[in-house]
C-alpha cells in the first residue's frame, strides 16, 4: 500500500423529508441542533470511535455520515458514485459528507433498491419510484405478490416473490411497465443480480444451494456450483458475479454465463462483501481490499467491527455497523483511484 494523507472532513447534517402524498410538500426541512447536527434521528457522531489498529501501517480514516437510533440489523446501505443511501424499515437516507442528508419516506425500505435515477420500493400492491434526492413518488407497476430482493440494471428491474411456501417466482419489469415471469422453482431465493443479458440467482433448497442463470426473456435456466451447508449471504454483481463460500473460506467469482469460475482470495473471513474496481471484505478484524487477480493477497485498510452491511462504488466504501444497543452508525471511506497503490 502507498502512503495516504490524513483525511479531513466537515460534516453538516439536516434532514429532508419526502413523501408521496399529493397534498404534502416534497421536502420538509428539519430544524438543526447547534453545531449543524440534526436534532432528531440522524446526528453526526460525537461518541468515541474505535481506536486505530496498530497492525495497519497507514490507515485511511473513515468519515462518519450518520448515527441513528435504529437497529443495524434492520438496515442496509448502498453506495453510489456521489452519495450513499441508507435504507431502514420506513425510510431511505441520502447521505453525502459535504452536504445535507435527506430523509425520503419509503415503505419496506429494507427491500428497496436504487436504479440509475431513482429509489424503487413496494407499497400496497405496487412498485413505486422516487427521485434519489427526494420528491414525489410515482407508480411503476402493479404486482400481485410482495417483491423480495429487488435488483436493477440501469433503469431496469427484476425481483423474486414467494407465491407459496417452498416455491419462488422471478419476475422482470418490461418496457411497458408490466411484470413478466422469467423463471419459477422450488426452494428459496436468497439473492438475485440482473445483467445485460442474464439474470443470476442464488437458490437454496433445504441444506443445499446452487447458483442459477436464466435469460432476461425467460427460458430454461442453467445451474452451476452446487453446495451444501451455509449458503453465500449474497451474490454481488460487477463485471462478474462475486460471492463468499463459507465452507472453504474463499471469495469466488463466476461469469454471468456461469461458464467460468475462479477463486479470488482464500482463507479470509468475508462476512460482508462488496465489489467495484477492487474487492472489499469486512469482518471482526477490519476491512480488507483485494485486487481482482486470481488468488490475490488481501490488504487490511482500516479497523472496524460489527459491520452489518457493506457497499462500494468507484469513489467510496460505505458500511453500517452496530454502534451500540439499538443504534447504528454509517461510515464512509474515500477510495484512491485504481492504480494509486
Amino acid at each position: 500500500m502507498g502512503r495516504y494523507r490524513p483525511l479531513k472532513a466537515i460534516l453538516y447534517f439536516s434532514i429532508w423529508v419526502g413523501c408521496n402524498r399529493d397534498d404534502a410538500p416534497a421536502i420538509k426541512p428539519v430544524a438543526s441542533a447547534p453545531g449543524g447536527a440534526a436534532s432528531v434521528g440522524a446526528v453526526a457522531s460525537t461518541e468515541a470511535r474505535p481506536p486505530l489498529d496498530p497492525r495497519v501501517e497507514e490507515q485511511r480514516l473513515p468519515v462518519n455520515l450518520l448515527v441513528q437510533q435504529t437497529s443495524a440489523y434492520a438496515a442496509k446501505v448502498m453506495a453510489d458514485t456521489d452519495a450513499a443511501y441508507l435504507f431502514t424499515e420506513g425510510a431511505a437516507y441520502h447521505l453525502v459528507p459535504e452536504g445535507n442528508p435527506a430523509e425520503i419516506r419509503v415503505e419496506d425500505g429494507f427491500l428497496a433498491t436504487t436504479t440509475s435515477s431513482s429509489i424503487v420500493y413496494h407499497s400496497k400492491g405496487s412498485l413505486l419510484r422516487v427521485p434519489k434526492r427526494g420528491g414525489k413518488s410515482e407508480p411503476l407497476a402493479k404486482v400481485q405478490g410482495r417483491p423480495q430482493n429487488l435488483t436493477s440494471f440501469g433503469e431496469e428491474l427484476a425481483w423474486n416473490e414467494t407465491p407459496a411456501k417452498g416455491t419462488y417466482v422471478i419476475q422482470m419489469l418490461d418496457t411497458a411497465g408490466r411484470a413478466h415471469r422469467i423463471h419459477d422453482g422450488k426452494g428459496k431465493i436468497w439473492s438475485i443480480v440482473l445483467g445485460a443479458d442474464q439474470l443470476v440467482f442464488l437458490e437454496v433448497l433445504g441444506d443445499a444451494w446452487r447458483v442459477g442463470g436464466v435469460s432476461r426473456s425467460g427460458g430454461v435456466p442453467r445451474f452451476a456450483i452446487d453446495g451444501e451447508g451455509h449458503a453465500p449471504s449474497a451474490l454481488v454483481a460487477s463485471e462478474k458475479i462475486y460471492f463468499y463460500e463459507w465452507k472453504t473460506k474463499e471469495v469466488r467469482r463466476i461469469s454471468f454465463s456461469l461458464s467460468e469460475e475462479e477463486v479470488v482470495a482464500r482463507g479470509l473471513d468475508c462476512r460482508q462483501l462488496a465489489v467495484a474496481a477492487r474487492v472489499y471484505c469486512a469482518n471482526e478484524a477490519g476491512f480488507f481490499e483485494i485486487s481482482k487477480q486470481p488468488n490475490a493477497h488481501p490488504h487490511k485498510i482500516a479497523a472496524g467491527a460489527n459491520v452489518t452491511s457493506l457497499s462500494v462504488s468507484a469513489t467510496r466504501l460505505v458500511w453500517v455497523s452496530d454502534f451500540a444497543t439499538g443504534k447504528l452508525s454509517v461510515d464512509m471511506l474515500p477510495l484512491l483511484p485504481t492504480g494509486a497503490h
